[in-house]
């Protein structure tokens, strides 16, 4: 299911009859609304699209609605709001809102417009006009205002109530973590699996767990070495500094989704196994430990001190600061766990 984008709308113009042609076309769902306000080409197919990356399985039309309208499908309805000078409808999008046509309306018809819309599960406001738009992200790491949301979104949309109903979420997170394994302990599961039972309360403790498998040596329990279980979080962790693939975006209307199902077992060290890693993630072969093992450690010290906003998680969208931090501790736990140090414990488990 998309993120919905919540969308509220007021047109006004000074002749009546433009009011009456929009409001009859935005009822139309035969036709559309935004077809309506920006007509896709017939031959939409054909054309060449800039709009980068592309997924292979959706057509243009996809890519054109999303460069035009601003959103990727149509939508109508009725205007519950109506005068002779202005009409009013608050209703959602998917994922984004539909700046892009109502503009090119506005310039088609003749008619103003100003739009106040909110998309909360990736955390993202804005004013749109027929002449401007602005908006803004939010992190939920401190109040809206103070992350220079105007006032108005944050009364409409009720901004200031996500953020307690965020701090009350993180609240019962950090609870489920403090009751699942003790920090940093080295065992096996309790059906055998052979993996350790990991929880770093930061990354710089990922970093000693690494550096102590290198001394000790280490069994695999996985398919990667210690030297490719680094590459492969220095991977992950680095475009949090330097940003993710655009082509990830694309995916951004599963985050609220992502952040209902896997973010809590990922934080409770229940994250799922069998996940399959995008092929920029994974690690090559034929490393070499120690040289990994350094440039994790490097890693982590210039995430931990990089004083601008980190992009915005391709699976949860953007996320305060210690969370994403959190996030790759946790991730980390999940693929050291796989390695377990050369004691006389793993022998006699070995044994078994």
């Amino acid at each position: 299911m998309a993120a919905l984008c919540k969308n509220r709308l007021t047109i006004s113009s000074d002749d009546p009859r433009i009011l009456k042609s929009v409001g009859e076309a935005a009822a139309d769902a035969s036709t559309g609304f935004l077809q309506f306000l920006c007509p896709m080409p017939e031959n939409v197919e054909e054309l060449e699209i800039e709009v980068l990356p592309q997924l292979p399985n959706e057509p243009k039309s996809y890519y054109w609605r999303l460069d035009n309208w601003g959103c990727r499908s149509d939508v109508s309805f009725q205007f519950d709001h109506v005068s002779n000078h202005e009409m009013r409808v608050v209703f959602p999008t998917d994922y984004s809102p539909p700046v892009g046509a109502l503009q090119h309306g506005a310039r088609v018809y003749g008619f103003r417009f100003r739009l106040l819309y909110c998309e909360p599960g990736n955390c993202f406001c804005g004013i749109a006009t027929e002449s401007s738009h602005q908006e803004c992200e939010f992190t939920l790491d401190r109040p809206p205002i103070e992350e220079g949301v105007p006032q108005e979104l944050i009364d409409v949309f009720e901004l200031n109530a996500l953020y307690e109903e965020f701090l009350a979420d993180a609240e019962s997170e950090r609870q489920i973590a403090n009751q699942s394994a003790p920090e940093n302990t080295v065992g096996f599961d309790p059906d055998d699996s052979g993996l350790r039972k990991l929880r770093f309360a930061d990354l710089d403790e990922a970093v000693r767990d690494a550096q102590h498998l290198l001394e000790s040596g280490y069994v695999r329990q996985g398919n990667w070495s210690l030297a490719q279980v680094c590459q492969h979080l220095r991977l992950v962790q680095d475009p949090s500094v330097d940003g993710y693939p655009g082509w990830m975006s694309l995916f951004a209307f599963l985050r609220p989704a992502m952040r209902r199902w896997l973010l809590p077992k990922l934080l409770s060290g229940d994250s799922p196994r069998g996940i399959r890693t995008a092929s920029l993630f994974v690690p090559a072969d034929g490393l070499v430990d120690e040289v990994e093992v350094n440039a994790f450690a490097k890693s982590v010290a210039r995430l931990k001190s990089y004083d601008g906003q980190y992009t915005p998680h391709p699976a949860f969208g953007r996320l305060p600061r210690a969370r994403i931090l959190q996030i790759h501790s946790c991730h980390a736990a999940h693929h050291l766990r796989f390695l377990i140090p050369q004691t006389s414990d793993t022998d006699a488990h070995e044994s078994k």
